[in-house]
């Protein structure tokens, strides 16, 4: 009877974390390839502004400017509308359900950081601090839970280091975080099925990429304003 019982309690685990995870497929596909371009086309316009002021071009700097907070709002719209998603969703009784949720927040309010300033900016900037602490804590808590390996679990360790060098400005703790989770699944890489490499692997080259993108940084400050930007976990199944 309590092996019946167990079996049942993890098919409907698994059923619960699949439903939340389909759910999540079907929303974010639609909302992701709005936001992404979003993203993309404020970045250039920071730049394009950028170098307007630069030049001291100050009308077509504005103009861009105005570019820019368009941008920002439809960006935000998109953010807040997954973000209301997430808080609805409740607890799933799933570390890998309420981890992947976490992870959508932080990387959500991650999002809402890059492109506001001010007041906006710190508290964008702390709500996605305590998703994402709040998911690694969860997932760390349950030894029985995910494997560092997992797909869930590395996009997490990346977009936290993501959100540690771009919005904290601190490239060691985003270099420490990157190395540690890249670390902790080279470890298990032997012990994964095929199936479970093929998952993993493009997560561990987003890993590798940045540590050395970062650490050539850390070299090497010869004062160019414009490095080249981070790679991050943005696939729904992460």
């Amino acid at each position: 009877i309590r092996t019946l019982c167990a079996r049942r309690a993890r098919r409907a685990t698994s059923r619960a974390t699949g439903t939340v995870r389909g759910t999540w497929r079907r929303r974010r596909v639609t909302r992701a390839a709005r936001a992404a371009p979003r993203r993309g086309a404020w970045r250039t316009l920071a730049a394009i502004e950028a170098a307007e002021r630069r030049r001291g071009r100050e009308a077509k700097a504005m103009i861009v400017r105005e570019h820019m907070k368009r941008v920002e709002g439809e960006l935000r719209e998109i953010c807040d509308e997954l973000l209301d998603v997430v808080d609805a969703t409740g607890a799933t009784g799933s570390t890998e359900s309420e981890a992947f949720l976490g992870k959508m927040k932080g990387d959500y309010n991650r999002y809402i950081a890059e492109v506001t300033s001010g007041d906006e900016r710190a508290s964008a900037s702390e709500r996605a601090s305590r998703a994402y602490e709040r998911a690694t804590a969860m997932v760390m808590a349950d030894k029985t839970g995910l494997a560092s390996t997992h797909p869930v679990l590395l996009g997490l360790g990346l977009n936290y280091a993501v959100f540690h060098y771009e919005i904290r400005g601190d490239r060691e703790k985003a270099i420490e975080l990157a190395r540690e989770t890249f670390d902790n699944a080279s470890d298990e890489m032997d012990e994964m099925s095929e199936d479970s490499f093929a998952s993993a692997m493009p997560v561990l080259r987003l890993l590798r990429d940045n540590i050395a993108l970062w650490s050539k940084e850390s070299e090497d400050e010869e004062g160019n304003d414009e490095s080249e930007s981070p790679r991050e976990g943005d696939r729904e199944d992460k």
